[in-house]
């Protein structure tokens, strides 16, 4: 649950970063912190 807690935010972060970030950028950090959050779980 905590790595959950942490996607939240992670995501929360790209959400206000993306008006300035290229798609692919955000998918692929969006992806590095699903395979990070789902190590922790």
């Amino acid at each position: 649950m905590r790595g959950f807690s942490i996607f939240i935010s992670i995501s929360s972060f790209v959400y206000n970063v993306n008006t300035n970030s290229h798609i692919c950028e955000v998918l692929f950090f969006l992806f590095e912190a699903f395979i990070i959050t789902w190590k922790w779980r």
